[in-house]
């Protein structure tokens, strides 16, 4: 005969096991974060709302070991809000932007690597941004729970299937999809960031995000290099796997608002930002004087003063729209089509785009053009001083400093490290 507190163990654990069954079939059913992809319903949970940061490295690791796809779009949050792989430029093949939030170019290298274990490429588009070679950067827990990382896909939906979290965002997203909620949407078949069009204060969204990229700054160590010769060496196994794998290589440079360059000149990153392209510029020459007979990289600097990055920032509580920029780091899909043009020669499309938006540099003419952005830019200063001095006082006030023109955070161009 069962004892008391055996049959009350037994309850406990049935009653505990029927709750976490329950549960995952909930979660499963309801997909938030686009995992299963078994059930999709009209204002249940068609909509995945909830397809965000924490989980993106997931959904894009699934996405690359059971799609297929022909053309990979890398790079950072830039690149995952402004690059469509629906542009008409990609017909005829499949495209998918496997960009990340946050992404550093090691973990762009991973997910390279697990693209073309998965997938037959013939084209890469990879969007660089000098802040993804930082030093020190190590895995979050979203790519070490994802494909990305080898690890078991079992795991990989056991883990979401009864976490708290994704619990609550499949109750978000039953609700917002009874709601018709308009927020922006990943378009989950192609991994792009689409964003609905809405009227938004653009000056208050230029603000919001400078002064959040500058929250932290006073704890960071000015003495570490903005790059090294470990993060640049994944640039260069990049170009090695896509070499030995006959794909194509577009590398292009981000078109950041000019407002994102006045932020790093004061702080005293340009000159960093410089060397960094000479140091990018040094890489693809290697590569191509290694490899005359088959030149299969290009790269394209979009960054700098240019027609585009210029664009003026509506003044506070205006109602007009920028047509280019979200704010000072994210360019809309508009601005990011033009790019397409650009890196994949659409010459039909590309006719009438500015001859010094989207620079072919090389080593000929890199100095060349590096001093064009300079004077480029003390153009800039002189036709919009109002917002220089914005950006140079939202950097004093976030170290701390009186106001003074000439005060930079303590720092000297990182050398060059070949």
């Amino acid at each position: 005969m069962m004892k008391p507190s055996q049959a009350y163990v037994r309850k406990y654990l049935t009653f505990a096991a029927t709750g976490f069954l329950g549960l995952a079939c909930f979660n499963f059913i309801v997909d938030p974060q686009h995992l299963f992809r078994a059930v999709k319903i009209d204002q249940f949970n068609r909509e995945k709302y909830q397809v965000s940061e924490p989980v993106l490295r997931t959904v894009k690791s699934l996405d690359l070991e059971q799609g297929n796809y022909d053309t990979l779009i890398l790079g950072t949050s830039r690149t995952h809000n402004g690059i469509d792989p629906s542009h008409p430029v990609f017909d005829g093949s499949s495209a998918y932007n496997a960009a990340l939030e946050g992404s550093h170019i090691f973990e762009i290298r991973d997910v390279l690597r697990f693209a073309i274990e998965h997938q037959s490429l013939t084209t890469v588009v990879l969007g660089l941004d000098m802040g993804s070679f930082s030093v020190g950067w190590t895995h979050g827990e979203d790519f070490s729970k994802s494909r990305f990382s080898d690890r078991n896909v079992y795991l990989t939906y056991l883990d979401r299937l009864i976490s708290r979290q994704t619990t609550i965002d499949s109750l978000k997203t039953i609700a917002k999809n009874v709601l018709d909620y308009e927020q922006d949407i990943i378009k989950t078949d192609r991994g792009f960031k689409q964003r609905k069009p809405r009227s938004i204060d653009a000056r208050q969204l230029f603000r919001k995000e400078l002064n959040y990229s500058l929250a932290d700054i006073s704890e960071i160590d000015s003495s570490k290099p903005a790059f090294s010769k470990e993060t640049l060496n994944a640039l260069r196994d990049i170009i090695i796997a896509c070499r030995e794998n006959d794909i194509e290589l577009h590398l292009f440079i981000s078109p950041v608002h000019a407002r994102q360059l006045e932020k790093m000149q004061s702080l005293g990153l340009f000159a960093d930002f410089e060397q960094w392209k000479r140091e990018v510029v040094a890489i693809v020459d290697e590569d191509r004087s290694a490899h005359p007979e088959k030149n299969i990289i290009s790269v394209l600097d979009f960054s700098g003063y240019n027609s585009f990055t210029t664009e003026a920032v509506p003044p506070e509580n205006s109602s007009e729209q920028m047509r280019w920029y979200l704010e000072a780091s994210h360019y809309k899909k508009d601005l990011g089509d033009i790019v397409l043009d650009v890196v994949l020669n659409d010459t039909a499309r590309s006719k009438e785009i500015p001859e010094d938006f989207g620079i072919a540099i090389d080593r000929d003419n890199i100095e060349t053009h590096l001093a064009q952005i300079r004077s480029d830019r003390e153009r800039y200063r002189q036709n919009y001083p109002d917002e220089v001095e914005e950006v140079a006082q939202a950097v004093r006030n976030a170290l701390g400093q009186p106001f003074d023109e000439t005060v930079r955070v303590p720092s000297s161009p990182t050398p060059s490290i070949r």
